[in-house]
């Protein structure tokens, strides 16, 4: 999340500048009507009420912008956002550090897009070839963070969370060197945990104060007893 936030965050920096306008805050206006008619348009939900310098936190040029979302789903979205309109102006993009976004943009949602439709066990092949849109984006990504310094500008700062993503990448190699076939990293993933958790916040915040422990617990029960029937997983 952390680096992919980043990321998303100083290519949307990028994108505000291909909208017309005098100044930061009118292009961020345009760039909220072009991203939410795009949201519409595909049947995507953001999550965010609003695209501004605010939501990626970039309220002067001389920050990094950081993002300021807290869901995965939002970096995704934006990601694909940023990759559609790139890709209808590839053209014009040409020379521009904006056109190598477009392309490291590609490559993790493909290792992403690829790897979900994977099951515990990858095949050699398949992984090698999952894992090296991994090393693509890296290596695009340190390319656009170097051009961005040479241009004074602060943007795509690197994370600690890109050392971590090279690290699964290089694991999925060296696991299919040693056996032919590697573990999916998904599966140490938190998605479906952090979403339960969520689900129990959400009843504590509409029980009475004095008994909250006791009726949360209850009421999750309760709801989760319904859903297992629902589902004949009991009866």
């Amino acid at each position: 999340l952390g680096a992919g936030k980043v990321f998303v965050s100083s290519c949307l920096v990028l994108v505000s500048e291909e909208m017309e306008g005098s100044s930061v805050p009118k292009r961020f206006e345009q760039l909220h009507d072009v991203f939410f008619d795009w949201c519409q348009k595909k049947k995507q939900r953001p999550y965010i009420k609003r695209l501004s310098q605010e939501t990626i936190k970039w309220m002067q040029t001389t920050e990094f912008p950081s993002g300021a979302w807290s869901k995965g789903s939002t970096t995704t979205c934006l990601l694909k956002f940023i990759i559609d309109f790139c890709k209808e102006r590839e053209n014009s993009l040409r020379g521009k550090i904006l056109q190598k976004c477009y392309l490291a943009a590609v490559e993790i949602d493909s290792f992403f897009s690829k790897l979900f439709k994977e099951g515990i066990w990858i095949h050699g092949s398949k992984a090698l070839e999952i894992s090296a849109h991994g090393f693509k984006f890296l290596k695009l990504n340190g390319r656009i963070a170097y051009q961005a310094f040479q241009m004074g500008r602060p943007l795509f700062p690197f994370m600690p969370n890109l050392h971590r993503l090279h690290e699964v990448f290089f694991l999925m190699v060296d696991q299919v060197k040693l056996a032919g076939f590697c573990i999916s990293p998904l599966i140490w993933m938190c998605q479906m945990e952090e979403d339960y958790i969520g689900k129990p916040s959400r009843i504590s915040r509409r029980v009475s104060c004095r008994r909250a422990c006791q009726r949360t617990i209850q009421r999750s029960l309760l709801a989760t007893y319904a859903h297992l029937r629902d589902a004949q997983i009991i009866k």
